[in-house]
């Protein structure tokens, strides 16, 4: 399976697992008449589901690890999809966790953005790649991180 394949696949199965949350609860698609998400619930399914869509990139700035406080997951994100992707995370406040998010390091490989746990790499933040680094030479590539990953 090619890179891309695998990424389009992980991101697909992120979009639905990574929240606890209901569509409805999360203004995501859902009956009519949802005007938001229900109370202690944020974020909008499907601009996230835009937001985590893979897209090309050509240098490792292209790509970017978003990390959500709450339920301390990173996901991998495109440069420009960085504000709308943290403003559209699905997540429940019931959802929170006690643990550390991963540290992500971020890099864009054969065209496609990928990211690492890096033992020892302690930015847990959000951030970019940069693009002087050494391409990557770590094992299991991915674009979705959760404690304990």
């Amino acid at each position: 399976m090619s890179r891309i394949a695998l990424l389009l696949v992980v991101a697909s199965s992120i979009a639905l697992a990574v929240s606890g949350c209901s569509s409805s609860e999360t203004n995501g698609v859902s009956g009519a008449g949802a005007s938001g998400p229900a109370p202690g619930c944020h974020g909008d399914e499907s601009a996230w589901e835009s937001a985590i869509a893979p897209v090309a990139c050509s240098k490792h700035s292209d790509c970017c690890v978003i990390v959500n406080a709450c339920t301390n997951q990173a996901q991998v994100v495109f440069s420009e999809n960085r504000q709308s992707g943290k403003a559209s995370w699905p997540y429940c406040d019931k959802d929170c966790t006690n643990c550390l998010a991963p540290a992500v390091d971020v890099y864009c490989v054969s065209g496609a953005c990928v990211g690492y746990v890096h033992d020892g790499f302690t930015n847990v933040e959000n951030h970019c790649g940069f693009d002087g680094a050494d391409d990557p030479m770590f094992d299991k590539p991915n674009t979705a991180f959760g404690c304990g990953m």
